[in-house]
């Protein structure tokens, strides 16, 4: 039985969620974006990705303006 997956490399996050891979590069290397660098590739805790987005959601403003989305177009 394979054990379950724990964690995103970039093109995966970038895959998952739907955004391009220079914007998955963006977010990990944001402060408070949950990635973890070992060696010299990025990865993404899928527990902690889930409550970072559950917080973005919460704070619809914050990562509208991250992605730099015209006004008015959450969600869309």
């Amino acid at each position: 039985m394979a054990t379950p997956r724990t964690a995103l490399s970039v093109a995966e996050l970038a895959e998952s969620i739907g955004v391009s891979e220079t914007v998955a590069y963006g977010l990990v290397k944001r402060r408070d974006f949950p990635a973890v660098k070992l060696g010299g590739r990025w990865i993404v805790p899928i527990d902690d990705l889930r409550a970072w987005l559950s917080q973005q959601a919460q704070n619809k403003d914050a990562f509208c303006n991250y992605v730099d989305r015209p006004s008015g177009t959450y969600g869309a």
